[in-house]
């Protein structure tokens, strides 16, 4: 039984050590040339664009729910 157990534990590692090493094959992905010419900024323009558009968003949601709380939940 101890045999058995031993077994199934080392099945266990080889699956997970396999389905580790096909996921960090797809997420590594070449380079594109922006990246290594140094032009990478519009990916960072994109992501500060998203971040101040959340920012308005939620400002926004906060308004609107001090607008129909009561004077007392205020």
């Amino acid at each position: 039984m101890r045999n058995f157990g031993l077994i199934a534990l080392l099945v266990v590692l080889l699956i997970v050590a396999w389905l580790s090493t096909r996921q960090v094959a797809f997420v590594q992905e070449p380079l594109s040339p922006t990246v290594t010419t140094g032009t990478a900024s519009a990916p960072t323009n994109v992501g500060k664009q998203i971040q101040r558009q959340l920012g308005q968003k939620i400002d926004q949601t906060i308004e609107q729910s001090k607008q129909h709380m009561p004077d007392d939940a205020k």
